[in-house]
């Protein structure tokens, strides 16, 4: 299967998507593809999805909701500090701007950034008639699982080099 560019990728309509196994847990390259700023009954938080390059899951999204809004939220495994190091690993955190300006600007820097996620399983979650979010199961009983990034790290310099290549239009048959 060819390695779809992002510009594709971000192009792509949802009914152009097909329906992708569930994604294993480990570790993967990836391009956020979109980012933006959230509002949760607790704060802020940026939204991210996460596109697979490469591999058998080459194409595959993956969402992470990274908190801003409280210190535990920032420094938890998928918050803000973790999505700071994997989009500027030389950044320091200023935690005066946490509850103001970092998720806007946290948002626009992780959009088409190269990283390496951390996918888990997650149960998912629907809202019931009285508007409450309930675990979700199958027909059978059993529970329904979704891919989510767990946390973020800095992409290697290899594969942040060839997608910069794959965003300057240089073509080259690299193996991601």
């Amino acid at each position: 299967m060819p390695i779809r560019t992002v510009e594709e990728m971000l192009n792509a309509e949802i009914g152009e998507t097909p329906d992708y196994p569930l994604v294993p847990e480990d570790d993967y390259n990836a391009v956020i593809v979109e980012a933006s700023v959230g509002k949760g009954p607790k704060g802020p938080y940026v939204k991210t999805v996460s596109v697979i390059h490469g591999g058998d899951y080459d194409g595959q999204k993956v969402w992470r909701n990274a908190s801003t809004f409280s210190e535990g939220g920032i420094d938890m495994p998928g918050g803000a500090s973790n999505l700071i190091q994997a989009v500027n690993p030389n950044s320091e955190i200023d935690r005066t701007v946490a509850f103001n300006a970092l998720p806007a600007a946290l948002a626009e820097a992780a959009l088409s950034t190269p990283v390496v996620i951390t996918v888990v399983h997650e149960q998912k979650q629907t809202k019931n008639a009285t508007g409450t979010y309930v675990d979700a199961f199958d027909l059978e009983g059993n529970p329904e699982l979704r891919a989510s990034v767990r946390s973020f790290a800095p992409a290697p310099e290899d594969f942040v080099a060839a997608i910069e290549m794959e965003a300057a239009g240089v073509d080259d048959d690299l193996p991601f």
